[in-house]
């Protein structure tokens, strides 16, 4: 929603491609990134809490996290398979690239599923983590979360 409101009050650049059924495909996109790869992502965030004294219910947590590392992999093989021959995921950059990035970003942060395997998944979260505005609040993420989170083993671990 709130991507389209910048696509109608700032067209150029474009954040939606012209033609309806590839506005349509990245619109898919952008639901995948917040609502499909969320849902497994949400199992991981226990992992920048310090460790509790109950271990048996850390080890509880990292159990279902384990689970959900396993749908996480089938996502990142999806978007892989997606970028095949592709510098973005609907051809332009687009609200599909934004939307998706911040999830790989905290599926690697959070200690998830490896890159390695997937080189067009790979390269496109190198191309979008080298853009300007992406580096920025990459790197003011990282910042706040040093300041605040327990480090997480594993983390960008490609």
């Amino acid at each position: 929603m709130i991507l389209e409101y910048l696509e109608d009050a700032h067209p150029d650049p474009a954040l939606y491609p012209a033609s309806p059924a590839e506005r349509a495909r990245c619109r898919l996109f952008d639901v995948f990134g917040d609502e499909v790869m969320l849902a497994p992502l949400r199992f991981l965030m226990h992992r920048t809490e310090p460790k509790p004294d109950d271990l048996e219910r850390w080890n509880a947590k990292e159990a279902k996290a384990r689970e959900a590392e396993a749908a996480l992999a089938g996502h990142f093989a999806e978007i892989d398979r997606a970028l095949q021959g592709r510098d973005y995921l609907c051809d332009a950059f687009s609200a599909a690239d934004i939307a998706v990035f911040m999830p790989v970003f905290w599926t690697r942060r959070l200690g998830g599923p490896s890159l390695k395997g997937h080189e067009a998944l790979a390269g496109w979260y190198g191309r979008l983590g080298a853009r300007p505005a992406f580096a920025k609040v990459v790197s003011e993420i990282l910042a706040a979360d040093a300041a605040l989170s327990a480090p997480v083993e594993g983390a960008f671990g490609d």
